[in-house]
């Protein structure tokens, strides 16, 4: 189960915070404009990475 959200930061220092209607971070970053390339919009394919610098990773959507 979620709990709430953390911020995502990024390289240039830009933050944000998924926003709570998205399922998945791809579909998050689609919500605020920010474009990455992907191919599959489930997770399996790996064609986009992050890396998490602190706290946990929750897995919310039961198919990812």
């Amino acid at each position: 189960m979620c709990t709430k959200p953390g911020i995502i930061t990024f390289r240039d220092d830009r933050q944000l915070k998924p926003r709570a209607n998205t399922t998945t971070l791809l579909k998050s970053l689609e919500a605020y404009g920010i474009e990455i390339e992907y191919q599959c919009w489930e997770g399996y394919c790996n064609s986009y990475r992050l890396r998490l610098l602190k706290g946990a990773v929750q897995e919310c959507a039961p198919d990812c």
